[in-house]
């Protein structure tokens, strides 16, 4: 399912930002995934506010037990002619099995977090004008008043 969001005020209405987020997911745990939920809250921030490098962002979760022979790696790619972002991440298996569904938001939403620390590593994705820290702690901000993350607590 592909959600296409309007730009905030600041682009054109007729410019169009999609945001996927899927999982691939053993049918043990798939019903703890909330990739709907992540999906909505995060279409309040508008990555282009951030970049005008990325206009697609495809993110999928891997939850499989370890005797299923797949790659294990997380993995990200960019289409600088697209300007589409994919990034597959995996979650522990065992411990998201075990987790309650608070715990397995929270599982999903700082792996999404600990994505985007990588975006500067990402080929083809220029860092400049992208500003990811402060990306990073929007999303950080939004996961924070959704309860999926515990709240920093700054001094």
């Amino acid at each position: 399912m592909t959600l296409n969001v309007n730009l905030t005020q600041n682009t054109p209405p007729t410019e169009k930002f999609v945001l996927d987020i899927t999982s691939v997911a053993w049918h043990e745990v798939s019903p703890k995934m909330r990739n709907s939920e992540l999906r909505k809250a995060l279409k309040a921030l508008n990555i282009v506010n951030y970049t005008s490098e990325i206009k697609e962002v495809y993110f999928t979760f891997m939850v499989l037990p370890a005797d299923v022979e797949t790659w294990r790696d997380s993995k990200s790619s960019y289409s600088p002619q697209k300007k589409k972002l994919s990034l597959i991440a995996w979650l522990d298996y065992k411990k998201f099995a075990q987790a309650s569904d608070k715990e397995a938001i929270t599982m999903q939403a700082q792996t999404y977090l600990d994505t985007i620390l990588t975006f500067p590593t990402i080929r083809g994705l220029k860092k400049n004008p992208f500003d990811h820290q402060k990306f990073y702690n929007d999303v950080k901000a939004l996961f924070e008043k959704n309860q999926w993350i515990p709240t920093t607590i700054s001094s």
